[in-house]
């Protein structure tokens, strides 16, 4: 089946509650410039572990530059800083828009498995089951199904 907010059990923006309305006292998380430039600064956060600082930028890109071709990508990162701080809630609604807005693009079959994981991680197994077939289905010559799935102990099956 389909996955939609309903099964990742998070609805709105990451990090907020529904009806709160988004903080305006944080200062920008990207400076001025294109938005490889922007995108170049937002990366390196990741790296040094700043990963609420990544989460700010990427989400600021996205924001900002919809319409980029590294969107996608910044989609994908932004999950990646939620999953990193065991968010799995925000990390999986990211991963799942991001696979919904961009089926075909590079980080595709990437945001499918991380939402598996993620699902895995909230105790919805038939959901991240599911996940997995899906990515092994519509991406079965991946070195994520090659490499990565079989090497790992997430995927489980539901009886």
């Amino acid at each position: 089946g389909t996955l939609t907010e309903r099964d990742t059990g998070q609805k709105g923006a990451p990090g907020r509650t529904e009806g709160q309305p988004a903080p305006d006292t944080r200062r920008a998380a990207l400076p001025q410039g294109t938005p490889q430039q922007q995108y170049d600064y937002a990366m390196p956060l990741l790296g040094r572990s700043d990963y609420a600082g990544a989460s700010q930028a990427f989400q600021e890109f996205i924001d900002k530059n919809p319409n980029s071709p590294l969107t996608s990508n910044a989609r994908y990162w932004l999950g990646e800083s939620f999953y990193v701080r065991q968010d799995y809630n925000s990390a999986a609604r990211v991963f799942l828009e991001g696979y919904t807005k961009d089926q075909t693009g590079p980080k595709a079959p990437d945001a499918l498995l991380k939402l598996g994981m993620s699902l895995t991680n909230l105790d919805k197994k038939k959901e991240a089951c599911a996940t997995f077939e899906k990515l092994a289905k519509d991406f079965p010559g991946t070195r994520i199904i090659g490499e990565v799935l079989p090497a790992s102990d997430i995927y489980v099956s539901v009886e």
